[in-house]
C-alpha cells in the first residue's frame, strides 16, 4: 500500500477505500454467520448453532482488530511510528489477553 507522506488520510481515497471494503466484508460475513446461527440452531442442531454463532462473534471482534493492524501498517510507511507502536502494542494486549483467557 503506497501512503502518500504530505497528504493526510483523509485525502487518500485507495487508502480509505481499502479499509472501507475490508469493513464492509468483515460486517457482511459477521451477518451472514450471525444468520446462519439462527436458522441452523432453530432447526434443532444446538452443536452446529453454537459453533457458528461463536464464529459471528470472533468475526465481529477481529474486524476492528484488523482496522487497527491497517491502520498500524498505513502509520508505519508514513513514519508516524509513536501511533504504529500504539497500535501494534493494543493488538499485542488483545492477543495476551485472549491466550490467558483459553488458558484459565
Amino acid at each position: 500500500m503506497r501512503v502518500k507522506q504530505d497528504e493526510p488520510f483523509e485525502v487518500q481515497p485507495r487508502a480509505n477505500a481499502a479499509l472501507a471494503k475490508v469493513l464492509r466484508v468483515g460486517t457482511g460475513a459477521a451477518l451472514v454467520v450471525a444468520l446462519a446461527a439462527l436458522v441452523v440452531g432453530g432447526m434443532g442442531a444446538d452443536a452446529p448453532g453454537r459453533a457458528l454463532a461463536w464464529s459471528a462473534l470472533g468475526i465481529v471482534v477481529a474486524v476492528p482488530l484488523g482496522r487497527v493492524g491497517l491502520l498500524g501498517i498505513r502509520w508505519i510507511a508514513r513514519r508516524d511510528y509513536l501511533f504504529a507502536l500504539l497500535a501494534f502494542g493494543l493488538l499485542a494486549i488483545v492477543v495476551v489477553g485472549g491466550v490467558l483467557a483459553i488458558r484459565t
